[in-house]
């Protein structure tokens, strides 16, 4: 199975421009002192995410998974609590 990805390019400056951001980000990486030895750096698996496009979070992966179970009990219990209001007759 092929799959293939169709870009519309019109403007060849723009494309010109990520790929020189893009060539700029693998250097800082290739040139970073965090490759030196990455044995240092090494906390187990980790999630990463961009913030509103302001920074990266990096977080373990328990601490994601909590986040994510206590933010699945609030909703939950704001769910249950709007559905016994609405079935006591009040709007």
């Amino acid at each position: 199975m092929v799959i293939s990805v169709i870009l519309d390019i019109n403007d060849s400056a723009n494309v010109i421009s990520t790929g020189d951001n893009l060539l700029a980000v693998v250097r800082a990486i290739v040139d970073s002192e965090l490759l030196a030895d990455p044995a240092e750096y090494r906390h187990g698996h980790v999630i990463y995410f961009d913030f509103v496009g302001l920074f990266m979070v990096i977080l373990p992966v328990r601490l994601g998974m909590l986040i994510n179970v206590i933010t699945v009990i609030f909703v939950m219990l704001r769910l249950a609590a709007k559905l016994l209001k609405s079935g006591s007759g009040e709007c």
